[in-house]
């Protein structure tokens, strides 16, 4: 998945590019994400079909019928509404970024990876955001130590 261009915030216009040029970058989606997206395709293949020549073709995932940028209020609109329908705890759109970056981090992965991901200039910045999540990591940390130290006596 390609991140290339950004969107104004009023839905109306494309802006080439993103907010730095770490922001321009490809993300390789988990499995069941592809499935998805994969299905996306399919039905935005079905509504060009169905709006013929008038359907405005700006390869995007997420659209309306006729192949515009949906605009950013209704999808905010939507999102909250499958929060609440699923029962989950309220939380805005921005904050599945967060949610991402975080769930990776107490994964292990590395932060140089989740840096990339989010399209930060500097690791730096994904260390000062999500620095709250280190200090369990420290535990386990010393757990891991303590379990290698268990393995050679």
């Amino acid at each position: 998945m390609y991140v290339r261009q950004t969107l104004s915030k009023d839905g109306k216009q494309f802006i080439p590019g993103a907010k730095t040029n770490s922001g321009i970058r490809s993300i390789t989606p988990p499995e069941e994400t592809l499935l998805a997206l994969q299905s996306q395709k399919v039905s935005i293949a079905k509504e060009k079909l169905k709006c013929g020549p008038d359907y405005r073709d700006n390869d995007l995932v997420v659209c309306t019928t006729k192949g515009t940028p949906v605009n950013p209020n209704n999808l905010k609109r939507t999102f909250l509404r499958l929060v609440e329908d699923a029962g989950v705890p309220a939380i805005r759109f921005h904050d599945l970024r967060h949610s991402h970056a975080t769930m990776l981090l107490e994964q292990g992965i590395h932060a140089k990876v989740i840096s990339e991901r989010l399209g930060h200039s500097n690791i730096k910045t994904t260390l000062d955001i999500y620095s709250h999540v280190l200090p369990s990591m420290q535990e386990e940390a010393a757990n891991q130590i303590d379990a290698l130290f268990a393995k050679s006596n």
